[in-house]
């Protein structure tokens, strides 16, 4: 996470950025909700990345577990598979904001974290140092999806106040269309 991520996650997780939104106006609620947004879609593009690289070393270590050996050309064939497992079958939010602005930077830091399983290393890794891998990974995982989970509440209470205007007639929802 970026220096200005850390800053804005710091900022949003404040509990004053959430006190008196009843009286907070409008276009500040609107900016809250956007920042948030964009947050949010940070946090879920470096989750989405985390869980792709587990995923993939997961299925290492069951290979190498199995007693199979890891050749990297079998782990390309069966990327397809490996990433598709268990999709679908969740609850998640899709983000508005697919790929954040500063998606490099995510993906940097994700590769930091899992700097010795380069696709083209996995063959020289033991089970052993998969493993450990795997659970830094997993942990980074938990944290991530943590702060994901709070930014969402932080914006669930937002969108709610902009919602509450809105059906109590104080803001009209028609105003945003026409940007």
């Amino acid at each position: 996470m970026s220096e200005a991520s850390r800053r804005t996650v710091d900022r949003i997780f404040d509990p004053s950025y959430v006190d008196n939104l009843a009286t907070v106006p409008v276009e500040e609620l609107r900016k809250k909700k956007a920042e948030c947004e964009a947050l949010e879609a940070e946090v879920s593009y470096a989750r989405r990345l985390i869980q792709g690289k587990l995923d993939i070393l997961r299925h290492g270590v069951e290979r190498v577990a199995g007693g199979d050996k890891l050749e990297v050309t079998e782990m390309v064939e069966d990327l397809p598979g490996i990433l598709s497992e268990g999709v679908g079958g969740s609850a998640s939010r899709l983000p508005r904001i697919i790929a954040p602005a500063n998606a490099d930077t995510q993906r940097r830091e994700v590769e930091r974290l899992a700097s010795e399983a380069d696709l083209t290393r996995l063959e020289e890794l033991s089970a052993a140092e998969l493993e450990e891998i795997v659970e830094r990974l997993s942990e980074a995982e938990k944290e991530t999806s943590h702060r994901r989970r709070r930014i969402q509440g932080v914006m669930d209470s937002v969108t709610g106040e902009l919602i509450r205007r809105y059906r109590e007639g104080k803001e009209d929802p028609t105003a945003i269309l026409s940007r």
